[in-house]
């Protein structure tokens, strides 16, 4: 998204570029229209003192950790919302 400090302390860059090389990025609101896989999520009803378990579209970006799965936090609001966007739950 951004680095926290730029020529000056206690300042944030938020341009849309890549600090090495000055290329463009095009940070990606969701996962659904890219390749993805869908990934069931938990998602605590405490209304109905229940859970409910929706799809969410992941991918997987190798890590210094080894493998991750990450989403768009936007595709987990609307999972978590129980928007119909022809995944399971």
């Amino acid at each position: 998204m951004g680095f926290r400090w730029g020529s000056k302390k206690g300042t944030w860059n938020l341009k849309l570029e890549d600090p090495t090389d000055g290329s463009p990025i095009r940070p990606a609101l969701s996962l659904l229209d890219q390749e993805h896989r869908e990934v069931p999520v938990a998602f605590e009803d405490f209304a109905a003192s229940t859970v409910r378990f929706r799809g969410v579209p992941a991918r997987e970006v190798s890590t210094t950790n080894g493998p991750k799965l990450v989403t768009a936090v936007y595709d987990l609001l609307m999972a978590q919302y129980g928007v119909c966007r022809g995944l399971s739950g």
